[in-house]
């Protein structure tokens, strides 16, 4: 008990270290908790979706691509033990107008059987929540858009016990009215099972699997939802990598603010050892300072943490108009937060401390004088530093060429990204020191005696320069590179939004759905009628499908290509021609991030599950696309519908004329018939709102950073003022006043920030391009690297700040950290 009141007393004394080396630890396990509750958020929204509107089913039969099927063909195939019943319906996603806003809501029919009422074919059971949301009454008309066109209505509140009615987000009718929505005919596109109590739901799956014809499949209700899949998994990726160099980022920056410390307190340790303390007892201290950095680290970066997943979903929900889950604090995540906490602390305090518990006395006396100049490193601490880098380029290189399998590269390439910082730093910051000495002659130019003061009181103290400068040579990296790659991909996605959607209209039954699995349908009539209006050039139309490829989910897009305007598809290179003539004769062309992932190039071949079975296509080449992630691929609107049939057009792409008043005249249209009509400078804004709202996040969590660094530096400077009393006194003596004293300790600040300031520019242009190439080598998708002058600037000039600022925040942590 005695050593753990020493502990607490130890931190509260020196507030200013114990903060900074607090707010270090926090920043990393932040950076992960994000990451991990921002994507189990994203994957639970579409989950809770369907599992609310399957109600107590726990498999259902489809067909691919959510086509319409004879439910006959699965009847006699389901009865398995195990199987209570099987309910033929229809599901799908129909358009909802009114004077309020328009909204996609998932039309589903319904059984007299299933414990309630069944609608009437010319009513539709709409829970409370939609009712209010779109100003809906009871005995109310109700317009739905399907494939085949708008229904017409009668509005009845749905009955609590009805599947999807706690979520708001179903929309109930009988299944004839369904059938016709949708253009079924007498085919139902769903066969929900309903298992008896104690049924094991995979034993079942397995069971009806092995029975089911080609052409028909079995999942469970939330697996709709897996077209998301690769957008998840190229986020979660993603995050994934940036979160490891945060987490290896603010463990240096820890390590850094530790040893400064462990630097100061060596006379400390030795009075305590010549007192009668046993190295022990030392140890113990240090474990126990370790440990309450860590948890308390641990809690600030789980409340940081979810804090930021809380804005960055917030922001991208605004942006797209769905109302996305909050976060929760699972007990994974809060695990995951203290023991990445309690990790970052042990690695960078107690490990490093243990050594310097165990010296004698004299050696801890002698080892904190100074010692005369900035030596030059050995050659054994070169080569240990050297390796880091080495290994993780070379594992990153073998990633990036196709050498590591995909699979196992993606797996590496955190440790590997980690090893390349943190060697990094090693090989720089036992350089620095020596760069610091070589400013002495311009700093007597440009700061007369003060300047020469702050070179030579760096210079004694080589240890504690490099560990201070290589706080701010992996912050700038960070900065840097973080920025670049995400300003670059901002561009990149920009610049492909004006290649694939070139039209000046684009025309749904709904707002767009990030996700791309809340779809509306919408006749092909509608595109006649389109063309029809004066002032409108072309018409195209795009559906977009959730399809199985090569056993692996992916997304559909179906699209017509007008032979007489350029192919609306970021080729990168590819021959236009080529690409055409192959979608005309019903081949396929893969987006990069699907090709990646299939291990498949142009010419080769892919299998598609259709409802007729499997289908080999060849691939004609293979382009860029961001839609779910990259695991996407293109076919031509005819190939599509006799592979799947009529699936509805989800978006109609206007181009209008030169002149005239085509936009009001199609806005008419739109507006009397309750379509949502977006013009492509909304869509774009939608694009920047939705990525804004997403890397919002990651620029709190940089400018986080460098306040600590900037902070760390300046508290660096301050244990150097306290040790430095006597000098300081000899300089008052000779006759220095004590605002030219104060400008060298400020200058000491500025120069143990500017000498880290280069490199870190450097090496973080080095890391965006290291990870640009590695990640088009594992995920499929690169993004041009273009050096971005505004940004470095912004980052130079926030460092200068940062500086200045932490310069004349010198007095405040004098005062503090005096014992």
């Amino acid at each position: 008990m005695g050593l753990w009141k020493y502990a607490v007393r130890d931190l509260i004394r020196r507030p200013g270290r114990s903060l900074f080396t607090l707010t270090g630890i926090a920043v990393g396990v932040a950076a992960a908790i994000a990451a991990l509750a921002a994507t189990q958020a994203a994957r639970g929204h579409y989950r809770a979706l369907f599992d609310s509107v399957a109600g107590r089913s726990a498999l259902e039969v489809y067909a691919p691509g959510e086509a319409g099927f004879d439910p006959a063909a699965a009847a006699d195939r389901v009865r398995v033990p195990g199987v209570q019943e099987a309910v033929p319906e229809v599901r799908g996603t129909g358009g909802l107008p009114s004077w309020y806003s328009s909204a996609a809501v998932i039309v589903r029919s319904y059984r007299a059987t299933d414990g309630a009422k069944a609608p009437r074919d010319d009513e539709a059971l709409v829970p409370t929540h939609l009712l209010e949301a779109h100003g809906l009454k009871p005995g109310g008309r109700l317009r739905l858009w399907g494939t085949t066109g708008r229904a017409d209505l009668v509005v009845a509140p749905a009955p609590p016990s009805a599947p999807g009615s706690a979520a708001g987000s179903c929309v109930i009718v009988s299944l004839a009215t369904a059938q016709h929505l949708f253009g079924l005919g007498a085919h139902v596109n769903i066969v929900r099972l309903v298992l008896e109590d104690g049924a094991d739901p995979q034993t079942v799956r397995s069971a009806i699997a092995s029975r089911l014809p080609p052409g028909l499949c079995v999942r469970e209700p939330a697996e709709r939802g897996d077209i998301t899949g690769g957008l998840r998994a190229a986020a979660t990726q993603g995050l994934t990598g940036l979160t490891a160099i945060a987490l290896a980022g603010a463990g240096y920056i820890v390590f850094g603010l530790a040893q400064l410390n462990l630097l100061a307190r060596r006379p400390e340790l030795a009075l305590l050892r010549t007192l009668g303390a046993s190295t022990r007892q030392v140890e113990g201290l240090f474990l126990r300072n370790a440990l309450l950095l860590g948890f308390g680290g641990g809690v600030l970066g789980t409340a940081g943490g979810w804090l930021l997943a809380w804005g960055v979903l917030g922001g991208a929900g605004r942006a797209s108009g769905i109302a996305i889950a909050a976060p929760r604090v699972s007990g994974a995540s809060v695990l995951l937060g203290l023991g990445s906490g309690v990790a970052i602390s042990m690695c960078a305090v107690w490990f490093p401390a243990r050594s310097l518990c165990r010296a004698p006395p004299l050696d801890l006396i002698r080892a904190g004088t100074v010692t005369g100049g900035a030596g030059r490193p050995s050659m054994r601490v070169t080569a240990a530093a050297a390796l880091g880098p080495a290994v993780g380029l070379w594992l990153l290189a073998d990633g990036a060429t196709g050498r590591i399998p995909p699979a196992w590269g993606r797996v590496l390439f955190p440790p590997a990204l980690a090893l390349v910082l943190a060697g990094t730093t090693g090989l720089v910051t036992v350089r620095l020191p020596r760069l610091v000495a070589r400013l002495e002659r311009p700093a007597r130019a440009l700061f007369g005696i003060e300047g020469v003061i702050a070179v030579r009181q760096l210079g004694l103290r080589p240890d504690r320069t490099a560990r201070t400068c290589g706080v701010v040579f992996v912050t700038v990296t960070m900065v840097v590179g973080f920025g670049h790659t995400v300003l670059n991909t901002l561009s990149d996605v920009r610049a492909w939004t004006d290649r694939a959607i070139p039209a000046h209209l684009l025309v749904r039954g709904a707002p767009p759905d990030p996700g791309l699995v809340l779809n509306v349908g919408l006749p092909e009539s509608i595109g006649a009628d389109l063309r029809g209006l004066s002032g409108v050039a072309n018409v195209e139309q795009i559906a977009f499908l959730s399809i199985t490829v090569n056993g692996s989910p992916a997304l559909l897009l179906a699209r017509t290509f007008a032979s007489d305007e350029p192919l609306p598809i970021d080729l990168r290179g590819a021959e236009p021609e080529h690409i055409r003539d192959g979608l005309a004769n019903g081949e396929t062309v893969l987006a990069d991030g699907l090709a990646t992932h299939l291990r498949a190039r142009a010419g080769d071949s892919i299998v598609l599950d259709t409802p007729a079975g499997p289908r080999t296509l060849h691939v004609a080449g293979v382009v860029t696309e961001y839609a779910a992630g990259g695991r996407a691929m293109y076919l031509d609107w005819k190939t599509t519908t006799s592979l799947f049939g009529n699936s509805g057009v989800h978006v109609f792409l206007v181009t209008l004329t030169a002149g005239g008043s085509a936009e009001a005249e199609v806005a008419r249209y739109c507006a009397a018939r309750g379509l949502f009509l977006q013009r492509n400078r909304e869509f774009r804004q939608t694009v920047n709102d939705l990525t804004r709202g997403l890397t919002g996040g990651l620029w709190a969590l940089l400018a986080v950073m460098m306040a600590v660094a900037g902070l760390g530096v300046a508290n660096a400077v301050a244990v150097v003022a306290q040790e430095q009393r006597a000098d300081v006194r000899t300089l008052q003596v000779i006759g220095m006043s004590t605002g030219r004293i104060r400008r060298a300790f400020r200058l000491q600040t500025a120069l143990l920030t500017l000498a880290g300031v280069p490199c870190g520019v450097f090496c973080g242009i080095g890391l965006a391009v290291v990870l640009g190439r590695t990640v088009r080598g594992l995920w499929g998708y690169g993004v041009p690297f273009e050096i971005q002058w505004e940004f470095l600037l912004w980052s130079v000039g926030n460092a200068i700040l940062v500086a200045v600022l932490a310069g004349f925040a010198l007095p405040l942590l004098s005062r503090t950290e005096t014992a």
